[in-house]
């Protein structure tokens, strides 16, 4: 498995983009051979395998997506435990304008301090 923008691909994706490389890859080449007698043999079995090339795509990026939601809701989960047991992403807490107020009145810059607050 491989990390990408923080996410770890599932081999379920690998798979399908590698898969769909190949099919890719056969699909060119019969879109090559049509300089011979078969064409319609060819040309039907190029569009199968560009067909199949989508469809792993889309599906290789379903799994990647899914793998990506999944570890968004692990982050978030696991954010709102730590606010909800008390352990916050830091240990302040929001002071209330009473004891900001306290707090400059006991400075000797509490009159330009107010000011700007009250503004």
């Amino acid at each position: 498995m491989s990390d990408v923008g923080g996410v770890i691909v599932p081999k379920k994706t690998v798979i399908c983009y590698l898969s769909s490389l190949l099919f890719y890859g056969m699909g060119y080449s019969k879109m090559l051979i049509l300089k011979t007698g078969y064409v319609n043999t060819h040309v039907t079995l190029g569009m199968v395998y560009f067909v199949l090339t989508i469809f792993l795509a889309v599906i290789g990026s379903f799994f990647l997506y899914v793998k990506y939601i999944q570890n968004q809701g692990i982050e978030i989960n696991d954010m709102e435990f730590r606010v909800k047991a008390g352990r916050g992403l830091d240990g302040r807490r929001r002071a209330s304008i009473p004891e900001v107020k306290a707090q400059l009145s006991q400075s000797k810059y509490s009159m330009d301090l107010e000011r700007r607050m009250s503004s």
